[in-house]
């Protein structure tokens, strides 16, 4: 397996070894970066972090309802003219 040597400062270096598992390589721990990186985010950490009353939302859902049927109505009208 081929290795590469990289060069960073050593203020990088003490950062590094503050997130780096003790029992971690740096190999690993520079892949399990970057596989963390690729992941989507974990939204759950914002559930119930908007509290909102019931009428609040069904004015926000209505709000939103209005706003697809606007969107497909303008879409439907362009077809409409590029294709006649």
């Amino acid at each position: 397996m081929p290795f590469k040597t990289l060069t960073i400062k050593e203020s990088a270096y003490k950062e590094i070894l503050k997130l780096k598992k003790k029992d971690e390589s740096f190999s690993d721990f520079f892949e399990r970066i970057a596989k963390e990186k690729k992941k989507k985010p974990d939204l759950t950490r914002f559930y119930g972090a908007w509290k909102i009353s019931d009428e609040e939302w069904n004015r926000i859902e209505e709000t939103i309802k209005k706003r697809r049927n606007s969107a497909d109505k303008n879409y439907r009208e362009r077809l409409e003219k590029l294709f006649k």
